[in-house]
This record gives C-alpha cells, sequence and structure tokens, in this order.
C-alpha cells in the first residue's frame, strides 16, 4: 500500500537519512536497501550549524529552498526508524512549515514487499 498515494500534488517526501543509505549503498538496516519512491534527500545533518547547534527557524526554511522545496506542500520526513526524522519535523515545525514525522520510516516501508523502493541498482 503507498502510504501517500491520496496526496500525491499536496506533499514533498523527504529522506533525512545519509546520501549512502538513500542510495542504498550502506545498510540501513532495512529488508531492502534504497530509498521511498520519489522522496528528496536532505541530510538531518544539514540542520545543524558548524559548532553543533540546530539552525534557527529562518535558516531551516533556507535549507529546504536550498534542495528547491515548495514550501506550500506538506513535509512528510522519514528516516530509518524516526529518529532523525523526528528531529527535522520538529525543526520544520518551528519554521512554521506543514510537517510530519512518518514515525514507522524506512524500515516499515522497506518491510512491506508492496511499497515502492528506488536505489542504485536499479
Amino acid at each position: 500500500e503507498d502510504l501517500f498515494k491520496d496526496h500525491p500534488g499536496d506533499i514533498v517526501v523527504v529522506d533525512v537519512r545519509e546520501a549512502a543509505e538513500y542510495s542504498g549503498k550502506a545498510s540501513s538496516g532495512a529488508v531492502h536497501p534504497g530509498h521511498i519512491k520519489g522522496a528528496v534527500n536532505i541530510s538531518w545533518k544539514e540542520f545543524f550549524g558548524s559548532t553543533g547547534e540546530t539552525l534557527n527557524p529562518d535558516n531551516v526554511a533556507l535549507v529546504f529552498q536550498h534542495h528547491h522545496i515548495d514550501l506550500s506542500k506538506t513535509l512528510i520526513f522519514y528516516s530509518n526508524k524516526g529518529l532523525r526524522s523526528g528531529l527535522v519535523t520538529f525543526l520544520a515545525w518551528q519554521a512554521k512549515l506543514k510537517a510530519r514525522n512518518y514515525d514507522g520510516s524506512f524500515i516499515e516501508w522497506a518491510a512491506d514487499s508492496k511499497s515502492a523502493i528506488e536505489n542504485e541498482k536499479e
């Protein structure tokens, strides 16, 4: 089942894992490597400043704009188990963005053989 099928034009799915996890090159513990089909990759680390502090709300919005994300849409974040995506969801809320965390994240998605997954091996 496609978790996001009811709102395909209203959402942007954002994978906040590292690029190697997104591409399927690094093991993430999931049954199948890769990412949710159509997801955009923005590492969770981009939401931290050079000294480790989280970005302020204006700079959080700039990260999304840098990645050409339409901020009028609902952003649905996922990571591997929902921890990293939960943090980014919170930062997006602070920036007054429409945001949701897919708490089952990629481990749950990849466990369903019907879920659409893309990786660099395809």
